[in-house]
């Protein structure tokens, strides 16, 4: 299934962390997972920062804004450019996607189209629903509680 776009959004394809960080998928759901008390990812307001969303593809932490995505415990691990500064420019293994600014930087494994994102490879079910999901009206979204709690 396709991942509705959040405002900033560090985005991994499973397989890629499967191979190259310890502890897989599940090790990194860990590392990300809010805690108040540590502030492992952030604390704005009242917006649900620390969640993650995942399909049967790609696995996505969000934050309000892309600079307070933590990604100190990940760059030992993935592919990734830098500049001058140290910030990241680039990487083949992970991007960062702003719901109003776009993705940071190419990502050949990841498609999307404002509203959602899914894997290149994703069989043709997972298409069919995504498109059938961007045609439907607010009241359907909210009709439907299954879907409703996956924007709301």
């Amino acid at each position: 299934m396709p991942i509705y776009i959040r405002l900033s959004q560090l985005i991994f394809k499973k397989s890629i962390v499967e191979q190259k960080f310890p502890g897989g998928v599940e090790k990194l759901k860990a590392m990300y997972k809010y805690d108040p008390a540590k502030h492992s990812i952030v604390s704005v307001g009242s917006y649900p920062t620390g969640e993650f969303f995942e399909d049967s593809d790609l696995i996505s932490f969000t934050a309000m804004n892309s600079d307070e995505l933590d990604l100190s415990g990940i760059v030992d691990h993935f592919q990734l450019v830098t500049n001058e500064e140290d910030a990241i420019i680039s990487s083949t293994d992970f991007v960062i996607l702003e719901r109003y600014g776009g993705r940071m930087w190419d990502c050949d494994w990841l498609k999307d189209n404002t509203l959602f994102i899914w894997d290149v490879a994703a069989s043709a079910e997972a298409v069919k629903e995504l498109k059938r999901r961007c045609a439907m009206t607010i009241d359907e979204w909210t009709e439907n509680p299954s879907l409703s709690a996956v924007i709301f």
